[in-house]
C-alpha cells in the first residue's frame, strides 16, 4: 500500500511537468506545427523553427536550390516577439562525407 501512495504522486507530477513544459515551448515558440523559416543570410542559410530538430547535426547535408549546406551552429533566437530555434548553415565543402541529406523545403 506504501508504493502507491509514493507512486502515484510520482506519476502525477509527470504528466503534469510535461503538459506544463509543452504548454511553455507553445506559449514561447508558437504552435509546433509551424513550418520552417528559411532567411538567406549571406552564401549561407539561417533555418529558424518553432522546435529543435534533434537529427540534425554536422553529419547530415542540406540540400536547397541545388546546392549543398552544413550544420555551422545551432542555438536558440529572436523571430519578432517570439523565441524560437535558429540553426545557421554554410555552404558544404566538395569533398566532405555526407551521411544523410534533408531537403529544406520552408519559406
Amino acid at each position: 500500500m506504501g508504493s502507491l501512495f509514493l507512486a502515484a504522486p510520482i506519476a502525477l507530477w509527470g504528466v503534469l511537468s510535461g503538459t506544463a513544459l509543452r504548454l511553455l515551448m507553445r506559449l514561447r515558440c508558437g504552435p509546433a506545427g509551424v513550418p520552417d523559416r528559411i532567411v538567406q543570410a549571406g552564401n549561407g542559410l539561417i533555418v529558424r523553427a518553432s522546435r529543435p530538430h534533434d537529427e540534425w547535426s554536422d553529419r547530415v547535408a542540406f540540400a536547397r536550390d541545388g546546392r549543398l549546406y552544413a550544420l555551422h551552429s545551432a542555438g536558440w533566437g529572436r523571430e519578432g516577439s517570439r523565441r524560437c530555434y535558429e540553426y545557421r548553415l554554410t555552404p558544404r565543402p566538395e569533398r566532405a562525407t555526407v551521411r544523410r541529406v534533408v531537403e529544406l523545403d520552408g519559406t
